[in-house]
């Protein structure tokens, strides 16, 4: 039997969102599974190895840095710490954040500001602004997994989350290995500002199609539609974030 109280949505946002019509043996016209979803899912891909390699990119810049500045081993041990005291207190709050606002808006917002926080970090005078960007980086980061996971159980079905999940991940150990060698001939080529500037870009660029996605998805009122493969009926739920 069709889920009641809910009626089919305009069939025109749903091909807008990917998805297409079907009908079950019982006659009544659902929705497919889009592979709209999976959009998603690759761009948490890509924007998962821009936030290894952002906050990773300093360690690369780190002498060079020291140097021009006259810093301590201590102020540099302060500077790459700040990373995890941000990255700390924003983590566990970004779980209520993500429960709160939905995860699509606050991955947009903590984009924002991560790819600010490395431009701060190229427009750095003196130990002060490296120590602030560097904290900024761990606050505008540490909600990013909170609001994977919230993303990820709103919008995929059960049995093709922790595939999402790991498409998602494999992320870390690629930005892990393209990483070192991309930064370090940015470094070479036009020096340790430029480097943390085209950082700050690559987020920046992400961002218009994370947004092109989020109002497809709105255009759908946050409609999340999977058919189970063990069941003759399709499941509608409407849901948010």
């Amino acid at each position: 039997m069709p889920a009641r109280g809910i009626g089919r949505p305009p069939v025109n946002l749903l091909q807008f969102a990917g998805a297409v019509t079907r009908k079950v043996e019982t006659g009544v016209s659902v929705v497919n599974p889009s592979r709209f979803r999976w959009s998603i899912i690759l761009l948490l891909f890509c924007i998962n190895i821009v936030n290894y390699i952002d906050r990773s990119a300093i360690s690369f810049a780190v002498h060079l840095i020291q140097e021009q500045f006259g810093l301590s081993a201590s102020q540099i041990g302060l500077i790459l710490g700040a990373f995890g005291i941000g990255y700390a207190l924003t983590t566990f709050v970004g779980g209520f954040l993500a429960d709160r606002f939905g995860g699509r808006l606050i991955f947009a917002v903590a984009v924002v500001v991560w790819s600010l926080s490395i431009g701060w970090a190229g427009a750095a005078t003196g130990f002060v602004m490296l120590y602030c960007a560097r904290l900024a980086l761990g606050l505008a980061e540490g909600p990013t997994f909170p609001a994977h996971a919230r993303i990820v159980e709103r919008w995929l079905p059960p049995h093709e989350r922790a595939t999402a999940v790991a498409v998602a991940l494999i992320a870390i150990p690629i930005a892990l290995a393209v990483g070192a060698p991309l930064v370090s001939t940015l470094v070479d080529a036009a020096g340790w500002r430029v480097m943390f500037f085209i950082l700050a870009g690559l987020g920046l660029v992400w961002l218009p199609f994370w947004l092109i996605a989020l109002l497809a998805l709105s255009s759908v009122a946050g409609l999340l539609i999977w058919h189970r493969p063990d069941r003759d009926i399709a499941r509608l739920e409407l849901r948010s974030g």
